[in-house]
């Protein structure tokens, strides 16, 4: 399966529209958010224009916790909003929170049941703590505005995912604050590889379009 995986979005919905746009086109069946919606408007941009299941930790933005959280639930069981700190699991083409996991397969830590697991936080600091324990199989996180995929654990067999920033605007370190390319990501299952994409402005004011973006 294909999981695309956004982060800091912070209300900037012309942006959101282009990478929504395209994913279909990038074969995504399920999409991670990394925290940092910041409205409840987002949330309902995120269901509308994806038909697939929408996963989202909290950044540090007080929308996330509040407001996006009541919001979340005009949207049924597609949008799942799981705390500061979230831990997926594939299962048959899907993915599944842990909670929704282990009343049907048992513990999570066993693989016993289902393919590659996933920990998802906003904040860096955590994300790669946890992918250096090597646990998980992918470790997904935000927050520093930063593309960056790379490696982790003891034979680097985990996959890390900063997909940046779809707000396209970098504010750490103020005197150094910056406009930064608009990004995502999209992680492959079956090659274990994440692909990262960029939002391209069309000349003459037209609509945004998605380009490739490198590591």
């Amino acid at each position: 399966m294909r999981v695309a995986v956004l982060s800091d979005i912070h209300d900037h919905v012309w942006n959101l529209q282009a990478v929504l746009g395209a994913l279909p086109e990038a074969g995504a069946d399920a999409l991670i958010c990394c925290g940092d919606l910041c409205s409840p408007f987002v949330v309902d941009l995120l269901a509308q224009r994806f038909g697939g299941a929408i996963f989202c930790v909290e950044g540090n933005n007080r929308g996330d916790e509040g407001v996006a959280a009541l919001k979340a639930g005009g949207h049924g069981a597609r949008f799942r909003r799981l705390g500061p700190f979230a831990e997926l699991v594939e299962v048959d083409g899907a993915l599944l929170s842990r909670a929704e996991y282990e009343p049907r397969h048992g513990p999570y830590a066993d693989r016993a049941h289902g393919g590659q697991r996933f920990a998802v936080s906003h904040y860096p600091e955590i994300a790669l703590a946890v992918a250096a324990a090597g646990q998980h199989d992918v470790v997904c996180y935000g927050h520093d505005h930063t593309f960056r995929i790379g490696t982790a654990g003891a034979t680097g067999q985990v996959v890390t995912v900063n997909p940046g920033a779809v707000m396209g605007y970098c504010p750490a370190n103020p005197p150094e604050a910056r406009d930064v390319p608009a990004t995502f990501a999209v992680y492959d299952t079956a090659t274990r590889k994440a692909q990262g994409y960029r939002v391209q402005r069309a000349d003459g004011g037209g609509p945004a379009g998605v380009v490739p973006h490198g590591a």
